[in-house]
């Protein structure tokens, strides 16, 4: 009896991973590193494109320069043309934001951001700005071509930012606007510089800090290139406050930067010479599917799982299990999980046939953010290496909720 009762429980679990890491994959395959390319080309000037239905080459995107309006409206053609609701944020003569949204089907009115800016420096008339920031407006635009083909639970929004260059003006803007509408983000991944990889060693820097969900955005981050086996290697630094996420953290909502090394930095960045020429397109793609992967985790359909009520309208991001952190691991790890209401917490682990490893929570645990550290030192006769399952059960007023993930112990 018992080895059926573990085989149901790696059946289900297994369906329940394989639908989400499904979609995960079928999001990463799709993004497109010649799309990736053609939307760099064409923003910096290195070869024209089609603007209101006239060919146009952006040769500067200052704001103080015609191509930057012009790539405005580049932007948003290109929003407008994937069936998102489109629209220029301005907020002066020379600025605007420019946003695409997708809405949720269960909770519209919270939404996820993916976000770059596509003003540069210099100021004169020649200013390419491929990696500064072509190449972060790129992956926005490519990324949200690809998920405006599924349908989420929850909005999910793109948005160029103008005037970053100026003291992350746009951004301000627009998280200020969001503050005093008392809007709820999800999180915000901000993509600024991710084109330059001049010693290819894959090497990507992701900024964090412990402000709202940022430390686990940053986690979530952090173990998709493992779980994606995407040629990565990403490093979690403390954040610092020269981009666009930087605008969300001071008004606490979770912001993550994603760039390129700080040790192996473009050289021609602010210059003339931030040209195509000089990036490495295979690095950009990589993040630019790291980053899909991560939003849609976000904005995923049932994160949760209810076991208890036939609620379809119960918010899933009441309770939330995060990725644990470092993963793979040896010997132990940090497992997190959010509760939006009280309520009794179970946690344990099982291997891959469904057999308890151990319970790391069974009690009463109060509203927020919690963590555990998994030790496989603990474990009579230690654990072997391999991919093991931690499960979150929460039985609170609302209902009783489960929510399964994966973590690899690598010896």
């Amino acid at each position: 009896m018992k080895w059926i009762v573990s085989l149901l429980f790696f059946l289900v679990f297994a369906s329940s991973t394989y639908s989400q890491s499904s979609k995960s994959s079928t999001v990463i395959q799709e993004i497109s590193i010649d799309s990736l390319r053609l939307f760099i080309r064409q923003l910096s000037g290195d070869t024209s494109t089609v603007i209101g239905g006239a060919a146009y080459t952006i040769l500067s995107r200052h704001k103080n320069q015609a191509g930057n309006d012009k790539a405005a409206q580049y932007i948003f053609e290109k929003f407008s043309s994937y069936g998102l609701i489109t629209e220029l944020d301005s907020f002066s003569i020379t600025g605007k934001n420019v946003v695409g949204t997708k809405l949720g089907v269960r909770f519209p009115n919270k939404y996820f951001i993916v976000c770059g800016h596509f003003d540069t420096m210099p100021s004169g008339p020649t200013s390419p700005g491929a990696d500064d920031n072509a190449s972060g407006t790129a992956a926005v635009i490519e990324i949200a071509r690809v998920l405006s083909k599924f349908s989420h639970d929850y909005t999910i929004k793109f948005i160029a930012f103008d005037e970053e260059e100026q003291d992350l003006i746009g951004s301000h803007h627009f998280a200020a606007r969001a503050l005093s509408r008392s809007d709820t983000i999800l999180g915000v991944i901000n993509l600024d510089m991710i084109g330059f990889d001049g010693n290819n060693d894959g090497k990507v820097d992701i900024h964090s800090k412990a402000v709202a969900n940022t430390v686990q955005i940053a986690n979530e981050i952090f173990a998709n290139v493992a779980e994606h086996s995407l040629q990565l290697i990403p490093r979690i630094v403390a954040s610092l406050p020269y981009s666009d996420h930087e605008s969300f953290l001071r008004r606490n909502f979770g912001a993550v930067l994603i760039i390129e090394d700080a040790g192996d930095f473009n050289p021609r960045y602010h210059t003339v010479n931030d040209r195509f020429q000089f990036l490495n397109i295979p690095y950009a793609h990589r993040i630019t599917q790291l980053t899909a992967a991560t939003a849609q985790e976000f904005i995923r359909l049932n994160p949760a799982t209810s076991i208890a009520k036939n609620d379809n309208q119960v918010d899933p991001m009441q309770f939330n299990l995060f990725q644990n952190y470092p993963n793979p691991f040896n010997p132990s790890t940090h497992i997190s999980y959010r509760l939006n209401e009280a309520g009794i917490v179970q946690l344990k682990i099982y291997d891959v046939m469904g057999r308890e490893v151990a319970t790391l929570i069974n009690e009463s645990k109060s509203a927020g953010t919690h963590s555990v550290t998994f030790d496989t030192n603990s474990i009579d006769g230690g654990l072997n290496s391999g991919i093991y399952i931690y499960s979150l059960k929460i039985n609170s007023p609302n209902g009783s909720f489960v929510q399964n993930r994966k973590m690899t112990l690598l010896k």
